[in-house]
Formats: C-alpha cells, structure tokens, sequence
C-alpha cells in the first residue's frame, strides 16, 4: 500500500492547480467545496489509499493554486473544465468523483459535459436549491439569512 502523498502543479488556462496524489487502484478525484484546499481530504485520502488512487486539488484561486490575473468569481463550468484536466492528467480510464457541496455542483457539471472521464459520481451536499420543488421557500430562507 502506497500511503506516500505526491504533490504536483497542473498548469491551466488562467490557473496552476496545485494537487496531492496517495493511492494505487483506479483514480478517485475529490472535489472541495467553500474556500477549502485538498487538505479536507486527507483523512479520507489515507483511509482509501490501499485501494484508490486518491486526487485531491486546491481549486484555482484558493489556497495553493493561485490565479494567473486578478480573483474573480468564477461559475462551476471552470471549476469544472480543471477537474476534467485534472482527470486527463492522472487518469487513463473513467475514475470515481466525489464532490462535497461546491465540488458536488462542480462534479454535476463535469459528468454533464465530460461523461466520458467519470465512471460513477457521488454528490454530497450540493447546494443545487433550483432542483428541489420547494426552491422558492429555500431562497426565501437564505435570503434571510444573509440579511440577518
């Protein structure tokens, strides 16, 4: 069992994206949500290492894969067009993905466009309100809260 992280750089349009690779067996890719990095997973990372190929990455503008101009807010398809480089890079067969609320909407994305680089997707938590049939009361809700 490989338990050993590698850490690499992936250069992408407008980013570097910083990853961190323990593991040997098919490739799962962890996709973060909120301002978190790929160090959310490193529990998890060693716990599956003796079976999976666990990839971890900093989403470009948080933590250690840095912007190549000025932050902006940036939609899921970005997010998304990284974690698919991210799979060309490290993968040579569909992986597993796995994404915790952002990253869950990120993985939504990446299976919708790049079918063809996911073998099964797990989304934890996406926060995804215009799906749910009651949407309107859930934004009535966070708008709330954010007026609170």
């Amino acid at each position: 069992m490989s338990t050993t992280m590698e850490t690499r750089t992936l250069q992408v349009p407008g980013a570097t994206l910083y990853l961190e690779i323990r593991g040997t067996g098919p490739v799962l890719l962890c996709m973060t949500g909120g301002p978190t990095d790929a160090g959310m997973f490193t529990d998890l990372a060693g716990r599956l290492a003796d079976r999976y190929t666990v990839v971890a990455y900093d989403q470009r503008g948080h933590s250690r894969s840095p912007l190549d101009g000025e932050p902006e807010d940036l939609p899921a398809p970005a997010h998304a067009d990284d974690a698919a480089a991210v799979l060309r890079e490290v993968a040579d067969e569909p992986a597993f993905a796995y994404g915790v609320s952002g990253g869950a909407i990120i993985g939504v994305d990446l299976v919708t466009r790049y079918p063809e680089l996911v073998r099964v997707f797990v989304g934890e938590e996406p926060p995804l309100l215009e799906l749910l049939p009651d949407a309107d009361r859930w934004r009535a809700r966070i708008a709330a809260i954010h007026g609170t």
